[in-house]
């Protein structure tokens, strides 16, 4: 599931790729379809939800580890900066592990 950023009349669409392992950002209001404006690898292994914090500042991704032990999966949520006017844009500002 993606997330879709608008705010300050731009539009930014957070895609996480499943076997990739990463979150793909694409800028809507460039070009006909859009332009990818972002690629961050390595944000957990088989990410499959993107959600929008309510201040729309930050994207939560939520990965499936794959890992079972005892009946017990992981998982971890990653949580990106979202906010275009920030010094961290993009960048992965922490994850959660549950394990």
């Amino acid at each position: 599931t993606m997330a879709l950023r608008e705010q300050d009349g731009r539009r930014h669409l957070f895609v996480p790729q499943f076997r990739d392992n990463s979150l793909s950002v694409f800028d809507l209001d460039r070009g006909e379809y859009g332009e990818l404006v972002g690629y961050i690898p390595n944000i957990g292994e088989n990410p499959h939800v993107a959600r929008l914090s309510p201040d729309g500042k930050h994207v939560v991704v939520a990965a499936y580890l794959g890992d079972v032990t005892d009946g017990v999966t992981s998982s971890t949520l990653t949580v990106v900066d979202a906010d275009p006017a920030s010094e961290t844009f993009l960048q992965t500002i922490t994850t959660l592990v549950n394990r």
